[in-house]
């Protein structure tokens, strides 16, 4: 029993869900005629509001309708109601035993219905015209298709005037059709059918069609238009489509239909706008073919009259092509290149490698190759040529060759001849090394002797010599001291750049052994030398101990008498490069010799106390100069120098851990 009994409370449920959805209205009535149940759609049609009782009795006297009637039978009736249509009809509700217990009446807005009328009405216009439309619109895709497969073979603007005119008046009967191209701001006619007379050219500032020509609007014009533009040439005209003729977006002419028959539709306008677009493609087209024909006869005309040489080849290596410079360099005819393999040309023990250069080429199928080899003309002059390989290629496959050689002769001439000049040059640097090691050599001998008797006679014969030959002798023995040091720098000097043994060179402890080993000389000079923390350089420690050494020893002999001498060396690393300078508050040098200081045999004073051999600063040149840097001085004579070094920023490893270092005397 609790089984049926929830059955039937989710009937009563459903029952009552599909009372209140109904798009009728429903009402049901007691034996009093009192509302018992009553849906929103109902009361919606009579107006009643939530909270108001109502009694039907009074809605029914209204229609004619008496009480008694509804308990016996079924009853429709048609009334109106705020000027709407409706359906009136109910229905005893009976029990078991056939007694009348209330009655259901329910509302239809006929409004609704007719509406629904309509719209199947409409719908049906509608498919009829559709109908009628595809009809038409299958007419109008065999007329586009037939105008396009025509225009892709027409070659000039004439023809493709002619096809869509022709093809479209044969087509929709159209009484008047016309296609004008804009030339020196007139309107000219190109083709034209359905006229009995003509109008060559027509003005821009003037009707329908000048209208369009300058606004680029399409315009669709029926009799009645009461636009001042419209000026219709010929009488009996009902109506007019023109639309514009556009090439990249510029408008180029006019395409125009006009009907004696009747007024033209927004289908013509669709229709002309379209046939319209396959003109202006057509015309672009054309003007693209005519601008590829003009690139390729100015193409041809530069490959015709190019100094360089420029020539095809078959993938079995023979010529296809060759330009007039091919022919007058190789001395055959373009005939004859025709007949030759272009391996013939080629030097005999170039020809291997030749093949084998263009075949690796195919290999790894690389669009371009570069290749320098020396061809044989006709008359067996050699020409070396620096030649270019493309391969052309078309649909996925090698065609042929092109190639791009220039005659670089007289270049490999100058290479070769200077390579030759460069290998005498270099068997003369080796001889003038050996020559100043041998010479080097053969002089220390004499020096020696020299100042060891130097020395004999004055450790023996001092006392037997008055002033005058002491001074001779100690002159004597510093000669022969100065000239045994410009050797040695000679020496150095010569074999500085061919030999580089490159090492791990810390600065900072190359700097703190120089200090060591002339701590003598540092107090002499009440010197003060501070650098910052120096970086590890990849050079030859030699090399860096001369550089360094001369620059920081010259620094403390040419300087102001009585005064501390000061030394400071800054390091900056830049992108590319190493920047060190070495400044000092010494005596200066005149500026006007700031270059000519770092040549050889030129000395930087004439100060006889300190007076060098003039082959430090060379020496600091030479070794800038072997490692791809430079050397600069500025100065100002009595105030001090600044020697400026540029070395490749490729030298430094590393940089030492240690903070800022400074060293003092």
């Amino acid at each position: 029993m609790p089984q049926v009994s929830e059955q039937s409370s989710l009937r009563d449920l459903s029952c009552k869900h599909l009372f209140n959805a109904s798009e009728d209205g429903l009402i049901v009535l007691t034996k009093d005629f009192q509302i018992l149940e009553i849906n929103q759609s109902a009361k919606d049609l009579l107006g009643i509001e939530e909270g108001i009782p109502a009694q039907i009795s009074k809605f029914l006297s209204l229609q004619k309708v008496e009480l008694s009637q509804l308990w016996h039978k079924p009853l429709s009736h048609f009334w109106m109601r705020n000027q709407f249509s409706f359906e009136f009809s109910s229905k005893p509700l009976t029990d078991a035993g056939g007694q009348a217990q209330g009655v259901l009446i329910r509302l239809k807005n006929l409004a609704t219905q007719k509406l629904y009328e309509q719209h199947i009405n409409e719908a049906q216009w509608r498919y009829n015209k559709l109908l009628a439309l595809s009809e038409r619109r299958s007419d109008e895709i065999a007329l586009l298709h037939s105008v396009r497969d025509a225009l892709n073979s027409a070659n000039d603007r004439s023809s493709i005037c002619q096809i869509v005119v022709e093809r479209s008046s044969d087509l929709y009967g159209y009484n008047l059709l016309s296609i004008y191209l804009i030339e020196n701001n007139h309107l000219i006619l190109q083709h034209q059918v359905g006229y009995k007379s003509y109008i060559e050219s027509l003005s821009l500032e003037k009707g329908v069609m000048g209208k369009v020509a300058r606004t680029g609007q399409a315009a669709l014009i029926n009799s009645d238009h009461t636009d001042p533009d419209l000026v219709w040439a010929f009488e009996g005209i009902q109506s007019e489509v023109c639309v514009p003729i556009e090439v990249n977006q510029q408008v180029i002419g006019v395409f125009n239909i006009e009907s004696l028959d009747g007024y033209l539709a927004e289908s013509d306008l669709s229709l002309a706008k379209t046939l319209a677009g396959y003109v202006g493609e057509a015309f672009r087209r054309i003007k693209l073919l005519e601008t590829l024909q003009e690139r390729e006869k100015s193409y041809r005309d530069l490959v015709e009259n190019a100094d360089d040489i420029i020539y095809t080849i078959s993938l079995a290596g023979y010529f296809i092509y060759a330009n007039p410079t091919t022919e007058k360099l190789t001395g055959y005819s373009q005939e004859k290149l025709k007949q030759i393999h272009f391996l013939e040309l080629i030097r005999p023990d170039y020809q291997a490698a030749s093949r084998n250069h263009y075949e690796e080429q195919f290999k790894k199928r690389l669009d371009s190759s570069h290749f320098v080899f020396p061809m044989m003309s006709a008359q067996g002059e050699e020409h070396w040529l620096s030649q270019k390989v493309r391969l052309i290629w078309n649909e996925g496959r090698i065609q042929y060759m092109q190639a791009f050689s220039r005659d670089i002769t007289e270049q490999v001439k100058t290479e070769q001849a200077l390579a030759n000049h460069t290998k005498a040059l270099e068997r003369a640097n080796r001889d003038l090394q050996k020559f100043s090691f041998i010479t080097a050599h053969d002089l220390q001998e004499p020096l020696r002797k020299m100042r060891t008797f130097s020395d004999r006679l004055s450790k023996k014969y001092n006392a037997q010599f008055d002033d005058q030959g002491k001074l001779y002798l100690n002159r004597l023995s510093q000669a022969a001291q100065r000239m045994q040091h410009l050797i040695g720098d000679i020496q150095l000097f010569s074999f500085i750049g061919t030999e580089l043994k490159e090492s791990e060179v810390d600065l900072n402890l190359l700097l703190k052994t120089w200090e060591k080993q002339n701590i003598s000389l540092i107090e002499e000079a009440d010197a003060h030398i501070s650098y910052p923390d120096l970086p590890v350089l990849n050079a030859d420690a030699h090399h860096l101990r001369l550089l360094f050494g001369h620059l920081l020893t010259n620094a403390l002999k040419f300087r102001r008498a009585n005064v501390p001498v000061k030394i400071e060396l800054n390091f900056c690393d830049l992108s590319d490069w190493l920047e060190f300078s070495i400044t000092d508050n010494g005596s200066g040098f005149d500026a006007t010799y700031s270059e000519k200081i770092f040549e050889v045999f030129q000395t930087l004073h004439c100060d006889k106390e300190t007076l060098g051999n003039g082959m430090g600063l060379a020496l600091c040149r030479k070794i800038v100069d072997t490692y791809g840097g430079s050397i600069s001085a500025t100065t100002q004579k009595g105030a001090g120098s600044t020697f400026s070094l540029r070395l490749p920023s490729s030298m430094k490893l590393s940089m030492p851990q240690d903070a800022e270092r400074f060293s003092q005397s």
